[in-house]
This record gives structure tokens, sequence and C-alpha cells, in this order.
């Protein structure tokens, strides 16, 4: 029975693969869509009380189908909005992790090989996947590893 707790924890963890970097970017990402909409909410309400002023100026009974129709519209654009928001809410978060990803992958894969090297004494050359970010960092890393390498052979021979 615990072991679907812990297929679940172990999924997680595989989604925020470097947390301090991801959370950020991910909660920077859907605090800006939180502020667009509550930009954008603030407009629509505004919007819509100026169209009911102005049914009240020229003195139309509450009851008037304007205002029905004015509350009728007020809720479906609002509907659609909360849609939309939802919808951007989850496309975000699934690009912000996908992006780090890419990003934190690699980091987080050269620091674990750098760690095998230290605990090894062995020079092991360092690989990212083809569709990595900073595909350029293992080539130059094994070529500074590789010269030191042959550098402390040179002194210590």
């Amino acid at each position: 029975m615990n072991e679907p707790q812990i297929q679940k924890s172990r999924s997680f963890k595989k989604l925020l693969i470097y947390p301090r970097f991801q959370l950020p970017l991910i909660l920077g990402q859907l605090g800006t869509l939180t502020l667009v909409f509550f930009a954008i909410g603030i407009q629509h309400f505004r919007s819509f009380n100026q169209m009911r002023s102005l049914g009240q100026s020229i003195q139309l009974p509450p009851s008037h189908i304007f205002f029905e129709y004015l509350n009728y519209l007020s809720k479906t654009s609002w509907s659609y909005a909360m849609i939309g928001f939802l919808g951007s809410a989850i496309v975000s978060t699934a690009l912000s992790l996908w992006i780090s990803h890419k990003i934190a992958g690699p980091l987080v894969r050269m620091k674990r090989e750098l760690n095998q090297m230290i605990e090894t004494g062995e020079f092991k050359p360092i690989h990212f996947r083809k569709h990595d970010h900073f595909l350029e960092l293992p080539d130059l890393l094994n070529r500074a590893l590789s010269k030191v390498t042959q550098n402390t052979y040179k002194k210590g021979a």
C-alpha cells in the first residue's frame, strides 16, 4: 500500500530535478500570469460597471433586458477568462518544467559526474543529452580536465 505513495514521490522528484532553480521559475511565471489576470479582471469589472452606469443614466429600469444582457455577458466572459487563465497556467507550468529540465538537467548531471571523479580520482568524459542546453560545456570541461590531468601526471613523473 505504501508503494504507490513512493512512486508518486519519485515521479514528483523527477519533475523537480533542481527545485532551487525550477520552483522560482515556475512560481514567477504563475505570478506573472496571475497579475495579468487580475489586471484583466479589474478592466472587465470597470467596463461592465461603465455600461451599467450608461443604462442607469438613461433611466432604464433595473429589470430591463439591457441589464440582464450585461449580466449574462459579464458572467460568460468571466468564465471564459477563468478557463483561459487555468489553461495558460497549465501550459506555462509545463513549458517552464520542460525548459528548466533542459537547463538544470545538464548542470545536475555535470555536478554528479564531477563528484564521482573527485571520489574515484578517475577522469571520465562528461556527456550531455543531445537536446540539452549548454552542449558546448562538456567538450570544454573535458578538454580542461584532460589538460589538468596530463599536467598533473607530467609534474608527478
